[in-house]
């Protein structure tokens, strides 16, 4: 029965990466982050884009310049009463703490990052020295459920 429980368990683990195959991280990373500016309030960022636009991650900028990464669980996670005095700045997780990958790395060699016990909010999408984007789970999840809804 343990032999059978493995097994069944690296066959449905096969087939989900499968699912994953020719997905890249510059596909999937443009539309899961939308830019703030340092000084906003954690609370203007659930309103605005949260709330309204469906956003779950969100690059924090001071002067046009990317310098953290703020994830809809890190905003969960910091009680209720911080939103409206906490700015992106103090909710966000700095550039130099996650993880980076180019446009063309494979989805699939991302998933262990996230089902990691201490998963990043996100993964840098990268060109060179310059950040073009982020890749979370959900912007992952979100852009594979249109592709199957698309019959893809």
């Amino acid at each position: 029965m343990f032999l059978f429980s493995a097994a069944s368990a690296t066959i449905k683990e096969v087939r989900q990466r499968d699912r994953y195959a020719g997905v890249t991280a510059g596909q999937v990373s443009e539309a899961s982050c939308v830019t703030v500016d340092v000084d906003t309030l954690v609370s203007d960022v659930v309103e605005h884009y949260a709330l309204v636009q469906g956003k779950t991650c969100f690059i924090v900028s001071n002067e046009s310049n990317p310098i953290g990464v703020i994830h809809l669980q890190t905003i969960r996670d910091m009680p209720k009463a911080l939103w409206s005095t906490n700015t992106a700045a103090q909710a966000m997780t700095a550039m130099g703490a996650l993880p980076r990958v180019e446009q063309s790395t494979a989805v699939v060699e991302l998933l262990d990052d996230f089902e990691d016990d201490n998963p990043p909010p996100a993964v840098l999408v990268v060109e060179g020295e310059r950040v073009v984007g982020a890749v979370t789970k959900s912007g992952i999840e979100r852009y594979m459920k249109t592709r199957q809804d698309l019959g893809m």
